[in-house]
């Protein structure tokens, strides 16, 4: 047994060369893709090998390409305009472009798939070479439904569908690709699609409302919560939202819908130029303006049970003051009293019935909010949201965030254009024979920056659409039935945990700031500024997204603005009377520095002094010096503290106080009787003494004489 095992070692190790060769030479091609050789895979004549991607990505050139325009649909007989910006440090001589025209896509998870990949498969259709000029190549690309008959010369420079009449309609990924005319290496590419319309279909055009937060983002104050950083937008953020509200109002005739934010309406309130321009799209037909409700963005769910409930009113109700008091002479009305409440947090059955008691009828929802559904297709029709009550039912759409994705900061926006023009055509042609009106919602980010390029692709690119019909939200909500091609009607709420989605509201602290500014306004004006203020950082901190921190150094800051009012009044600096009389009227002066009238209840407590006409009186500060009078009564002589309070009318707020010192010198009636009998007394004793001793000397003196 032994020497057949070492038998077969010495046979072992006899094949250890031969094993090693051929292990290296199965991992040649890996090794050598790896070290960038020229070894490859064959491919298509369209698609470049790896090897040459690899290349490029390791190239030291600075070779770029990007997409400035593209045709946003193209009808039979008519070209493919692309116009690409190209930079280079290479000789123009040295580039080319190769583009490839890929299958139909036959649904829209392949078309996500290719937003994240270059298209796969064998190109049905190329052109190769294409001259390339720096620094715009601009060009014009044929699109046949298939080649010439064969005998007859195609033209090279088109791109060839091979589809017949009825079914070449749809969506088509072209790859565009920069390489060096040399060596075929691959400096840059880019996927675009082609929307071929090539017959009017007979069935209605899906609707797309587009819906832009005007909506400023306060993240740079709330790290710094102080009176440095109220009522003021950075310079970033104002030119955001100025290139955003400016290049809106370029295209009057698309409609579309804004959603106004108050609190960033009244931070804008001095950019007239700005305010013209919003001004301008709310008198506008065409547009629809969803405001006012809350005056900040709020997570709804928190604010559905006691006593937030109220708070909930007082936001709609601040947000509907600001927004009269700003387009206060807007002539179309009609389109900004719209009651839809957009809302990306999940919801419960308390949340409907709040918003259906508030008058909100309609609603903008995402899919987080919805139980999952079994429908193939992307959802384009409207639906009940089912409360635990059929009168609680809310009417809703649900917002396409794999549209909303497609605004994004990007380096080639009009890509990004492009791509969502191709997004709402594969939702499209999904159904294309649809008889009854389909619709879409898409909702830009709060925060999107508008670039040069992508809203005039994206506004123009809808604008006489054979297959897209750009509307407002009421539109939508009007012309597009519930429940049809096959979606559920109605719809149920997901279940979820009770408050796990963002912070609670700080219960405590919010009801005594609450109070607080209640109580201020109950003494000042309803409009006093400091109040108005006030309210507003209250309701800033109840924002959706703030962590606890920022939410008490708004009430904090809220607190104070209050307070630093109220430190302006103060009682009169000599706070000594003196009493002469058993009876008196004194005055109680109150020295305001506020520049507005205070109201208030005027209040003196003294277990030493009775008051005839009553310890309290309704006072109202109007001059720098109020003095106010009462009459009093002592009941002893001596030094004694009299507490002076100026309550607010409700009660709930002390707006100042102070102790007066009381020296009464006054001598009461029995006092003055007791005094006379003793002096009586006293006056009685002194003439017995001195008749006592008068009769003591008398004998003495007959004596002596």
């Amino acid at each position: 047994m032994p020497q057949n095992i070492n038998h077969s070692m010495k046979s072992i190790k006899k094949m250890v060369p031969i094993i090693s060769v051929l292990l290296f030479l199965t991992t040649l091609p890996m090794i050598s893709w790896l070290l960038n050789t020229n070894y490859s895979y064959a491919t298509t004549a369209i698609r470049h090998d790896s090897s040459k991607r690899l290349n490029a990505a390791h190239s030291t050139t600075d070779t770029h390409m990007s997409l400035i325009s593209q045709s946003p649909w193209v009808s039979s007989g008519q070209p493919l305009h692309v116009s690409l910006s190209i930079s280079s440090n290479l000789p123009v001589n040295n580039l080319e472009l190769v583009i490839s025209l890929y299958p139909l896509l036959t649904s829209r998870s392949a078309f996500q798939t290719t937003l994240n990949v270059p298209p796969f498969g064998q190109a049905i259709s190329s052109i190769a070479p294409i001259n390339v000029t720096i620094p715009t190549t601009t060009l014009n690309i044929g699109i046949d439904q298939q080649p010439a008959p064969t005998g007859t010369s195609s033209n090279s420079s088109n791109l060839y569908l091979y589809c017949t009449i009825t079914s070449c309609n749809g969506v088509y990924p072209i790859q565009t690709e920069l390489i060096d005319r040399q060596n075929g290496q691959v400096f840059d590419s880019l996927t675009t699609y082609l929307i071929y319309v090539g017959s009017s279909a007979n069935t209605v055009k899906l609707r797309l409302d587009l819906i832009f937060p005007i909506q400023a983002s306060l993240q740079h104050r709330r790290s710094h919560i102080n009176e440095t950083y109220l009522n003021k937008i950075n310079s970033t953020e104002l030119k955001r939202l100025s290139d955003l509200i400016t290049g809106l109002s370029k295209y009057p005739q698309v409609p579309f819908t804004l959603s106004l934010s108050p609190q960033t309406i009244q931070l804008l309130l001095h950019q007239h130029g700005l305010l013209s321009d919003l001004k301008g799209m709310i008198d506008n037909p065409k547009k629809q303006i969803i405001t006012p409700l809350s005056y900040v963005p709020i997570n709804a769910e928190l604010f559905s049970r006691t006593p937030f409930d109220s708070y909930f009113a007082q936001q709609l109700l601040r947000g509907k003051k600001v927004f009269k008091n700003s387009f206060s002479n807007s002539a179309n009305t009609a389109n900004m009293t719209v009651p839809t409440w957009i809302d990306s947090n999940p919801l419960n059955y308390s949340t409907l019935d709040l918003l259906a008691n508030n008058g909100i009828e309609d609603m903008v929802v995402t899919s987080n909010v919805l139980q999952p559904t079994t429908t193939y297709f992307t959802p384009t029709q409207p639906f009940w949201i089912a409360g635990q009550t059929v009168q609680h039912k809310m009417f809703a759409v649900l917002a396409n965030t794999g549209l909303a994705a497609h605004f994004t900061q990007t380096t080639d926006p009009a890509l990004n254009a492009n791509q969502f023009l191709a997004d709402v055509a594969q939702i499209y042609f999904n159904e294309p024979n649809a008889s009854q009106a389909r619709g879409l919602v898409c909702i830009a980010a709060a925060n999107w920056q508008s670039e040069k390029t992508f809203l005039p692709a994206l506004l123009s690119g809808i604008t006489n659409n054979p297959i897209i019909e750009p509307v407002t939200l009421s539109t939508l909500f009007n012309t597009v039935p519930p429940g049809i091609n096959g979606e559920p009607s109605v719809w149920r709420l997901a279940s979820f945990r009770l408050h796990q989605y963002g912070n609670q509201l700080p219960t405590a602290k919010l009801t005594q700031t609450a109070d607080l500014i209640a109580a201020a306004q109950s003494a000042t004006a309803v409009n006093a500024p400091f109040v108005v203020t006030a309210n507003d950082l209250l309701l800033d901190s109840e924002a959706a997204g703030l962590d606890p921190n920022q939410q008490s150094g708004y009430l904090n800051l809220a607190d104070k603005t209050v307070k630093t009012q109220l430190s302006l009044l103060s009682l009169q600096p000599d706070r000594t009377i003196t009493l002469t009389a058993r009876k008196a009227r004194i005055p109680i002066s109150i020295i305001s520095k506020m520049s507005i009238s205070v109201h208030g209840t005027l209040k003196l407590v003294s277990p030493n002094l009775q008051f005839p006409n009553g310890p309290t009186q309704p006072v109202r500060l109007t001059t720098r010096n109020n003095s106010f009078y009462f009459n009093i009564k002592t009941t002893t002589s001596g030094e004694f503290p009299l507490k002076v309070y100026l309550e607010a009318p409700n009660g709930k707020l002390t707006l100042v106080e102070g102790i007066f010192t009381i020296r009464s010198q006054a001598v009461s009636f029995v006092a003055i009787i007791l005094m006379v009998g003793a002096l009586v007394l006293l006056l009685a004793w002194w003439i017995n003494v001195i008749r006592k001793s008068s009769w003591l000397h008398k004998p003495l003196h007959k004596q002596r004489q």
